[in-house]
């Protein structure tokens, strides 16, 4: 427990020295984290897991999430204080701007990552109404939560706390196409073809490598 406490103390402080980096770092480690636990729901262990993927998920964290969010944050903080129903207000805007805004992001870049085209981000973004339908279930409640109890400079570690689960579901929603094409490619194997498995395992091998 006091090693926990030291921890968080040591966490904190680097919160307040660097305001910037901080965040930064913390979004994507806790993003790759959740592309790990969607990659293990997918079936992967850990000697077939993309940690290429993993790594671009982190690298959309701290390039792009953290910095991101750690100033819309911020100006949410300034924009609202000291007025009537800010936590209401402050949702509001988080919801109805910044999580389109997000989860179109994280579409995109996702899927233009891993496929490298405009046809596949397009496709992608068929699943933009699903995903915001579940973003509206899970983080207007989290976001009063937040913006009453947390302090200002805390808002994001407590966002990326959640998401951890949040970006285990947008990553295997993302890579659900992939996954399914893994399941296609083992169905159309006969088991009593003279294929070897070595040859589905190759086969397997690739796609992960696309990812």
């Amino acid at each position: 427990m006091a090693l926990l406490k030291r921890a968080w103390i040591g966490y904190d402080r680097l919160l307040r020295t660097h305001p910037v980096v901080t965040p930064a770092l913390t979004t994507g480690v806790l993003m790759g984290v959740g592309d790990v636990a969607a990659q293990s729901l997918e079936g992967y262990g850990y000697r077939t897991m993309s940690f290429r993927r993993t790594a671009k998920v982190f690298l959309l964290g701290a390039c792009a999430y953290g910095p991101m969010l750690n100033k819309w944050y911020h100006f949410l903080s300034h924009r609202f204080a000291n007025q009537s129903h800010r936590v209401l207000k402050m949702v509001a805007a988080d919801q109805l701007i910044m999580a389109p805004v997000s989860v179109a992001l994280y579409v995109s870049a996702v899927s233009a990552l891993n496929s490298g085209s405009l046809a596949g981000v397009a496709r992608q973004f068929d699943h933009f109404p699903e995903i915001m339908a579940t973003n509206y279930k899970l983080w207007p409640a989290v976001q009063v939560l937040n913006f009453t109890f947390a302090p200002s400079h805390l808002r994001l570690l407590v966002v990326n706390c959640v998401t951890i689960v949040w970006n285990t579901y947008l990553s295997w929603v993302a890579h659900r196409p992939r996954l399914a094409a893994k399941k296609k490619l083992i169905k159309s194997v006969p088991t009593a073809s003279g294929v070897s498995l070595a040859a589905v395992n190759h086969d397997q091998s690739a796609l992960k490598r696309d990812n």
